[in-house]
């Protein structure tokens, strides 16, 4: 799992994360503004087929990382409210290098993921409508069961995860 939460105080912030990690009993790595190669580093250490959160605290000008792994997912609350979660089916130890190295050139950003599920249902609003206004059926509910029942799969076409064949084992 892989979490960005932004801060007014970045030290704020990271004193009531580690708080969090203290009283779970769970062994972190924090790492403040690391490069790419270094946070990639850390994969050797931190895969062992458990769940692995990846927080990144921004507060504009500096950005913290929290690395953990974890039997069961932590959810911090409160100031601590993430910007946005991504789940990533990691298979390897290099897959998890690969990821680390991606966000830490800042090349995950979360605003186009913001709205995702709404403008995918848009969409197949639209696709269901279109493709159910050419089949022409005389009988409304038929129509509308239809234009539902189109609008469900074309929705769960576009929202289902895809694998990237980098991250996949080989």
């Amino acid at each position: 799992m892989y979490a960005q939460i932004r801060c007014n105080v970045l030290s704020t912030c990271a004193s009531e994360l580690e708080a969090i990690f203290k009283t779970a009993g769970v062994e972190f790595v924090g790492l403040l503004e690391p490069d790419p190669e270094t946070l990639a580093s850390y994969s050797d250490r931190l895969y062992s087929g458990k769940t692995i959160e990846i927080i990144e605290l921004i507060d504009g000008l500096s950005r913290m990382f929290y690395l953990a792994s974890l039997q069961t997912p932590i959810k911090p609350g409160g100031e601590l409210e993430p910007e946005f979660t991504l789940f990533f089916n990691v298979n390897s130890r290099e897959a998890l290098q690969v990821l680390l190295r991606v966000i830490g050139k800042k090349r995950i950003r979360g605003k186009r993921y913001r709205h995702r599920s709404g403008i995918n249902f848009a969409i197949s609003f639209l696709g269901s409508l279109l493709f159910s206004s050419l089949l022409n059926t005389k009988n409304y509910f038929l129509q509308s069961i239809l234009l539902l029942a189109l609008t469900l799969l074309i929705y769960l076409a576009i929202d289902y995860p895809l694998r990237a064949p980098l991250l996949q084992r080989h």
